[in-house]
């Protein structure tokens, strides 16, 4: 039962988080709020706990140094204003302010590592509200709250280093909330729970600036030593809409603690991250979801550890955004949908589930405060959709899993025993062993037929299918290349990596398998721009090592190990709103007219879609990993089943650079721009017959879709590509142009190494390839 007393009470704690845009209770509402005179209370806080501590089956949660004083003056009290009356309902009407209150945490600590902490919580809070608390039915409580706040604070604190939300206002507006003891009829226990309801919160939130600060006492004042605002990432902004029923059940996964169920939906919000005056926004956001068996425990983890253990039996749900839109405002990069399921699921013969345990202390060089997450999760079942001038493409079958440590440092440039830390948000990966895999594409609806076409992206990265263990981590430091921004240094370490290139629902097609891939950035900048996102590398290294580049299964014979090091600086990457637009497929020409008399078939793809522009500065080799090479290694000699690298004989290609063609000078690089949009194209027969479902066609026909059809598409003849009589009912496809450039890509030798012999032989020395420009378009149908 003290579990449910404690539920009374921090039921209401989440109204105390923030303040914006929406008015509070309305006179005419307050207006018939009638009662007698009550009470005030001015209240002046100075409260100092040396710990509360809690525990859950011999297991305690410590929150230590709770403090609550004035925002300026620790020695001072925190002003809080309070008014008392009952209403003529017999219910209670309390209006109150808060200013210039502060709450502080300093270590979150569990029993079994007292010296470990989560950091310093710290929120500095000026607000104001009106809460409406009455009886309901005898069983419970019905109650009302506005809640603002304005010019507040919130600041994690890990070793004297500090990452803050500053600036924080905004509103929050829940009328008619339920809080009953309610008991199940179908529960042959007849045990009690707490049942809560809001059936309508509105808010509005704004963040004018998410800063960091390294031991500059930012509590007092986020200011730098030269008196200047700390460096900031940007700022935030979301409001949302929505309803969502809690079920909270006494009792955890394993003895005390407790269970809830909750059911949300999403009815609308909107969020936007702004920098300098620009904005990434996703508009319109809706959904629902549902947690089923969501426990909170202070449990063990798989090493024996404890942790603030949350773990859920499900999570299901779906979300939409209508629009995404960067830098400006009025070009959309179309609308994204996305459903998913999380669950326990059987992987590669292995079982997981859903869990995640909260733990002190971050990286062991960062000092004893920091946040660790030790994390698992199964999702065997979500898909991705993205719509794109009313033309949807569909990611069907995505699955994902994985278990390892997160964690979260905030840090300060230095290196401490060999680990070297910058300046920002330090985000850790520890021995992270995780896949995910995409069964194909699907075109029109959740109804098409599965196909290919994911392959299209791999130039970004992004492969159908991919297991890996991950090391390493991301730090996010403050500001871009100008003003506001993030600055991105990072170490990331790959091993047991196999990745599918291109594969079929069967597992089949090339896959690369043994990977161990490192990658360091340093100094890379995320702005958002008046044309969206601008990535731009300081200096970039990676080192990928496929053991063997497989064709068929990732069991399949192998065609030997490729390993390809690539060194860059500044390089960079944009993405924009807007696909390919208006363009010529089959010919070269710049207006409908000139395709037309070239041969090729005019297309115009619409306002929305996406344009991804990279531009890859190869600078010349400094250090044996600081370089770009390609080399291919085939018949290494086998020991003990294993075949062993460096055996074999190798071909080399070294020191691979480009440049503008004039000395010194290498600001072109070599590009790849990448426009990706969802929009008809014309299929043609290759040869008469039926094909795979049946449908007879004569060779050179063209395939048209038709909902009347027993398949749902016939063969036509045409009179060409330009036929306009049959171009509205052409298959929609995945289409992605593709336009690869370079003024000059520069190989400084071709060598040859064998394994008896210590040096590479040098065969051609010295290579240039200049002005090159090839354009592609692609488009992506399924096989019939």
């Amino acid at each position: 039962m003290s579990i449910i007393r404690i539920l009374m009470f921090t039921a209401m704690l989440p109204a105390t988080l923030a303040r914006g845009e929406l008015q509070s209770l309305d006179e005419a509402e307050m207006g018939e709020v009638t009662g007698q005179a009550g009470l005030s209370l001015e209240v002046n806080a100075n409260i100092d706990i040396d710990a509360i501590n809690y525990w859950d089956d011999s297991s305690g949660l410590s929150f230590r140094g709770v403090r609550i004083s004035a925002t300026d003056d620790a020695s001072s009290g925190a002003a809080q204003d309070y008014e008392v009356a009952v209403t003529d309902t017999g219910g209670l009407y309390i209006p109150f302010t808060w200013t210039n209150n502060r709450f502080v945490i300093s270590d979150i600590s569990l029993s079994d590592h007292w010296d470990r902490s989560m950091g310093t919580f710290v929120a500095d809070v000026n607000a104001a509200g009106r809460l409406y608390v009455e009886g309901y039915q005898g069983a419970g409580l019905k109650y009302s709250l506005d809640f603002a706040l304005s010019d507040s604070r919130f600041t994690f604190r890990d070793q004297g280093n500090e990452f803050m939300l500053d600036g924080i206002s905004g509103a929050m507006r829940a009328h008619d909330n339920l809080l009953v003891f309610a008991v199940d009829n179908n529960d042959p226990t007849g045990t009690p729970f707490l049942y809560m309801a809001f059936p309508r919160i509105q808010a509005s939130w704004d963040v004018q600036a998410i800063r960091y600060g390294a031991s500059q006492n930012a509590l007092a004042t986020p200011l730098g030593n030269g008196g200047q605002p700390l460096a900031s990432y940007g700022g935030l902004h979301l409001d949302y809409d929505m309803s969502t029923v809690w079920r909270v059940h006494p009792g955890g996964r394993n003895g005390a603690g407790f269970t809830v169920d909750i059911n949300t939906v999403l009815n609308q919000a909107n969020f936007r991250y702004s920098d300098d005056g620009y904005a990434l926004a996703l508009n319109n956001i809706s959904g629902q979801w549902y947690v089923n068996g969501l426990t909170l425990d202070v449990a063990s983890d798989r090493q024996g550890d404890l942790g603030l253990a949350l773990q859920l039996d499900r999570f299901k749900g779906n979300l939409s955004i209508d629009s995404i839109t960067a830098g400006d405002p009025g070009r959309s990069f179309g609308q994204l949908d996305l459903a998913f399921d999380f669950r326990d699921a059987v992987f590669n013969g292995e079982a997981y589930t859903n869990r995640f345990f909260l733990q002190g202390k971050g990286h062991r060089d960062a000092g004893y405060q920091g946040l660790r997450i030790d994390a698992e999760w199964s999702l065997p079942a979500a898909t991705i959709s993205y719509t794109d001038d009313g033309n949807r493409v569909i990611l069907a079958g995505i699955e994902s899993w994985g278990r390892g440590d997160i964690t979260f440092d905030v840090t300060r440039a230095g290196t401490v025993n060999g680990t070297e830390f910058f300046d920002g948000l330090r985000i850790g990966f520890e021995h992270l062993k995780a896949g995910y895999r995409i069964d194909g594409l699907k075109v029109g609806d959740e109804n098409a037929k599965l196909q290919g076409g994911s392959e299209l992206l791999l130039a970004l990265e992004l492969f159908p299918a991919y297991d890996f263990t991950l090391d390493g981590h991301y730090t996010l430091g403050p500001g871009g290349a100008n003003g506001e921004g993030i600055t991105v240094n990072a170490d990331l370490f790959v091993t047991e990596g196999n990745a599918a290139l291109m594969v079929d629902e069967n597992g089949r097609g090339i896959w690369a398998t043994g990977v161990e891939y490192d990658q360091h950035l340093r100094n890379m900048t995320i702005d958002v721009d008046a044309q969206g996102l601008m990535l731009v590398k300081g200096e970039a290294w990676s080192t990928m090592d496929i053991s063997d580049l497989r064709i068929g299964g990732r069991s399949s014979d192998s065609i030997g190990r490729v390993v390809l090091k690539r060194f860059e600086k500044g390089s960079t990457a944009s993405i924009r709103a807007g696909g390919a637009g208006e363009l010529c497929v089959g010919a070269s020409a710049a207006d409908a007219s000139g395709c037309l008399g070239a041969g090729g078939r005019w297309e115009d793809r619409g306002e929305q879609g996406v344009t991804i522009a990279i531009a890859q500065r190869f600078a010349p080799a400094e250090s044996q990993d600081k370089r770009t090479q390609l080399m291919w290694e085939t018949n290494r000699r086998e020991q003990n089943g294993l075949r062993t690298n460096g055996s074999g004989t190798q071909l080399i290609i070294d020191d691979i650079t480009t440049n503008d063609g004039v000395d010194g000078q290498n600001s072109y690089g070599f590009r790849n721009e990448i426009s990706v949009d969802v929009y008809q194209t014309r299929v043609v027969k290759k040869q008469t017959g039926t094909d795979r479902n049946g449908v007879y066609g004569e060779k050179g026909q063209e395939k048209i879709m038709d909902p009347g059809s027993p398949q749902g598409y016939r063969y036509v003849t045409t009179s060409g590509p330009n036929d306009t009589s049959v171009a509205a009912n052409r298959p929609l496809g995945f289409a992605v142009r593709a336009r690869t450039s370079f003024k000059e890509l520069a190989i400084g030798s071709v060598q040859l190494k064998h394994p008896d012999v210590s040096q590479a032989q040098t065969i051609m020395h010295g290579v240039r390839l200049q002005n090159f420009d090839i354009v592609s378009n692609l488009t992506a149908t399924p096989i019939d």
